[in-house]
């Protein structure tokens, strides 16, 4: 089968949101709307109207006020985000089951709930992108599986039978586009596009669902996304883990090291996204499992996993040989005599076995035990041998069990039906011991190879991972001053050159505000450079915490430093100025060898003021940074207009 997007759109059997989603989908796709109407539509809804107040609140920091009206969230959120999220919660009101049963919806909405939950707490962490925008992105970066298993739910369905490693991406992919001749990036790539996504959420999105996080072509809007859902996803997968969590927690805390975000921080982190994917679950109905705990113990635990301590060789090799002599068997049968000499003959040999007298206790023993063997006899009341197998390879835990079947009957049509069902062995009944032992050992094989496929693909994965660790660190220095913790120069030239290169298709100009700490030379000479360090550390801090989510603070000399901002007007940028001067102004020093405060001079330059590039622009933000000196410093100067003294 080969899909072709148009064909499949004109269908009319994609995932497409209904009702008030589907109307601010339209309503935006107009040149002339305006935000009334879309807080007049949003206001037809009054659960998404609480739900978009709801992510308002939670997209900006405590200190912001909290809002209360539609009109409010839309001006926050912005249209484009606000779309995206309507899309979404309408997305998840209509498809929470359909007709693809190997396909968990409500499981795949409640993961998709706790990536956007994590990447947006991780986005507002590190400032990698708008909070808000990296939940919406997390919600749908996953509708392209959604689309297949809603479209094509008997083949979807397949392919999750077939493939009991699904859930790793590289297997995912594959059988994607062995079945589809292409994957569910592929499609969720068509369909946020055919919504109205920006390119860079659509590529940043395809990326993550292809694995890709870190290719130097990308932008540093684009790569900080794909960093926040990706760190986002590995809380995800900790949250939904149904089982030994220490896995899951070693991949979060490689991912969060990747980033510079340690072991407590992370565990902090986490904690919070748990809680507050719980509460996202209550309001949309949507099911969070028990969580494991995350306590320092169990994520010491995990770091001890990650750093490479293993068991040594000879512990190894006596695990190993161990796990040989007792292999686990699940021997499955009604008639009492018969499972009793299974059981003997089995445990004769030396192997660990657990009994079931019926179809469902040995489901219900297979799903909590995981044995990597299973003798199960065929004719049972109830669920018998065969019901069994299916149900058991309808799951992941299940998929991997080498199945012998006990059978009265060596009749070829009903030989081909049972290995049809999924099992991989059969044995005639009444059954010759050592042929069934033979049997079970060539099972253990199986299971053995397996243990070491997946041990192998471990280590390659680990080995992979922290070479993408380094990677990522080593790009991260290179774009970071070591001193403030701020971007350097080098980033700040990057991002300057890609809010040009945009600002045609944004709604407002970009402006530069250029600062410059008064008398820092006098700092150096009098106190002595540790001093003067510590000014500037304390200074960074200030300009942290004034700066908002979408602007960019960067050092990019001795005492000079730059505000990039997107989307904002000479005026607005005059504005932020202005907020920095006071708070720095304000801010008390208190270090060793120095105590008391210091000002700045700030300059402030529009694109709306020059068209010969980026470099000019930052010339004239220079300039007004030497006029506010010269006119007595600690103030704010426009490009060629001072506006405050």
């Amino acid at each position: 089968m080969r899909i072709d997007f148009e064909e499949l759109k004109i269908s009319g059997k994609l995932p497409s949101p209904p009702g008030v989603g589907m109307a601010i989908l339209r309503l935006t796709q107009k040149e002339d709307y305006c935000i009334a109407e879309i807080a007049e539509a949003i206001q037809a809804d009054p659960a998404l109207a609480g739900r978009v107040i709801k992510l308002a609140n939670s997209s900006k920091a405590a200190t912001v006020n909290p809002i209360v009206s539609i009109e409010e969230a839309v001006k926050r959120l912005g249209v484009r985000t606000l779309k995206a999220i309507a899309l979404g919660f309408s997305l998840i009101s209509s498809y929470r089951e359909g007709v693809c049963t190997a396909f968990d919806f409500e499981m795949f909405w409640s993961e998709s709930l706790a990536r956007a939950v994590g990447a947006q707490a991780v986005a507002n962490h590190q400032q990698f992108a708008d909070p808000a925008e990296a939940y919406c992105c997390g919600l749908l970066a996953g509708v392209g599986r959604l689309a297949l298993a809603w479209v094509y739910p008997d083949e979807y369905a397949a392919i999750l039978d077939k493939n009991p490693d699904l859930g790793d991406l590289d297997t995912r992919l594959r059988a994607e586009s062995e079945a589809f001749g292409l994957t569910n990036a592929d499609v969720s790539e068509f369909m946020l596009a055919d919504w109205g996504f920006p390119a860079e959420h659509v590529g940043a999105i395809g990326d993550f669902c292809r694995g890709r996080e870190d290719e130097s072509e990308m932008t540093p809007a684009r790569r900080g996304l794909v960093s926040a859902l990706s760190l986002g996803q590995a809380i995800a997968d900790l949250c939904v883990q149904d089982g030994e969590a220490s896995d899951a927690w070693a991949r979060l805390i490689a991912a969060a090291d990747g980033i510079g975000v340690d072991a407590e921080g992370i565990r902090s982190l986490a904690s919070d996204v748990a809680s507050s994917w719980a509460d996202w679950g209550a309001v949309l109905s949507l099911p969070t499992r028990s969580l494991p705990v995350f306590s320092p113990s169990s994520t010491a635990k995990a770091e001890g996993a990650t750093s490479g301590d293993r068991a040594t060789s000879e512990d190894a090799a006596i695990t190993q040989a161990t796990a040989r002599e007792k292999c686990r068997v699940l021997a499955v049968d009604d008639e009492r005599l018969s499972l009793k000499l299974i059981r003997h003959h089995l445990e004769k040999a030396g192997h660990e076995v657990l009994v079931a007298s019926s179809g469902d206790q040995a489901l219900e023993i297979a799903m909590q035990e995981d044995p990597p063997i299973i003798v199960t006899d065929w004719r049972m009341p109830g669920m018998d041998g065969l019901d069994l197998v299916r149900m058991l390879r309808r799951y992941e835990r299940g998929r991997a069990t080498y199945i012998i079947l006990l059978t009265g009957s060596d009749d070829e049509e009903q030989v081909v039906e049972a290995f049809d069902a999924g099992i991989d062995d059969y044995v005639t009944k009444p059954f010759n011991p050592r042929v069934l032992l033979a049997r079970v050992g060539a099972g253990e094989r199986v299971a053995h190879l397996q243990e070491q496929v997946a041990e192998d693909k471990r280590t390659q994965q680990r080995q992979m991972k922290e070479l993408a660790i380094l990677n990522r660190k080593l790009k991260k220095a290179s774009i970071t001053d070591a001193l403030t913790g701020l971007p350097n120069r080098r980033y700040a030239m990057e991002r300057m050159q890609e809010a040009w290169s945009g600002r045609e298709r944004l709604p407002k100009p970009m402006a530069l505000v250029m600062i410059d700490i008064d008398h820092f030379k006098q700092v150096n000479d009098q106190f002595g450079h540790a001093a003067g360090d510590a000014v500037l550390q304390k200074v960074a801090e200030v300009f942290r915490e004034q700066v908002r989510n979408d602007e960019s603070i960067c050092r990019i000399g001795g005492e000079e430093f730059l505000v990039i901002l997107p989307q904002a007007t000479l005026e607005d940028a005059a504005k932020c100025a202005e907020r920095i001067r006071t708070a720095v102004a304000s801010a008390k020093i208190d270090a060793e060898g120095f105590r008391g405060r210091v000002t700045v001079s700030l300059g402030v330059a529009s694109s709306e003021q020059t068209d010969q590039g980026v470099e000019h622009l930052l010339n004239l933000s220079d300039a007004a940074v030497y006029r506010a000196k010269a006119e007595g410093r600690n103030r704010v100067v426009l490009a060629d207009t001072p506006v405050h003294t």
